[in-house]
């Protein structure tokens, strides 16, 4: 009798979704809100080896050999672990303040004034922006500068924009999607303390995301699912 391992890791998959949903019901009724639930560490661990088990189910599902799964698998394990040893975080973007769809020329103009050329932006973090649903991996690190994109935690909700000034002790953001149309607007920005500053944006995945965004969406009023993922209005933001 051969093992299928096909059918054991769909298995596999459904006793961690029936886990996973186990959990959320427990923390509901001791009045945890969804936030903190989704931070409780042995929900997290659930979720990781839901989602391994299910790629490797895709894979294999895709006729890939037992053998080239199982490396993809070690693969996708392996750059998890390397995530969380190194201090990197995972964070999902809700919004489109990136997104820079019919902005370039007034963006460049921006950095521009403040004396970077298109060819200096283009060697900046993501320069081609990025958009709500989109998966960022945040390194942590205090070497930050002009062009980085850094996530800033000083909100209940992460933001997650270009740094256009620093020093020592503040630093001032701005989205792709909205740059300051003039200086004096850009002198009147909202500073923020650089001690809020997490890390950068080192890796984008393209809509590696957007299943929590639509979660986020969810639980908004009034939320389009459709604009949540066209549109990167997923929430009240």
């Amino acid at each position: 009798m051969s093992f299928d391992d096909k059918k054991a890791s769909w298995e596999i998959s459904l006793f961690f979704i029936a886990a996973a949903v186990l959990v959320i019901i427990i923390g509901k009724l001791g009045g945890t809100t969804f936030g903190n639930i989704f931070k409780n560490p042995v929900l997290q661990v659930i979720l990781i080896l839901l989602f391994v088990s299910i790629v490797y189910w895709l894979v294999r599902y895709s006729k890939v050999s037992r053998k080239k799964s199982l490396v993809v698998l070690a693969a996708i394990i392996i750059i998890i672990l390397f995530v969380s040893i190194s201090g990197m975080k995972f964070y999902v973007v809700a919004s489109n303040s990136m997104k820079q769809s019919f902005t370039k020329n007034s963006l460049h103009a921006f950095w521009e004034k403040l004396g970077y050329s298109t060819e200096d932006f283009s060697k900046f973090t993501a320069p081609n922006g990025f958009q709500a649903g989109d998966l960022l991996i945040v390194k942590k690190t205090d070497d930050l500068k002009v062009g980085d994109i850094a996530v800033d935690t000083s909100r209940s909700i992460p933001l997650t924009h270009r740094i256009f000034f620093l020093n020592d002790t503040l630093a001032k953001t701005a989205g792709d999607a909205d740059p300051p149309k003039n200086m004096t607007k850009i002198l009147k920005s909202e500073m923020r303390p650089r001690e809020h500053i997490y890390g950068k944006v080192w890796f984008v995945i393209p809509k590696g995301g957007i299943i929590r965004a639509l979660y986020s969406c969810y639980l908004s009023d009034n939320c389009n699912y459709g604009k949540c993922f066209s549109e990167g209005k997923c929430g009240n933001r």
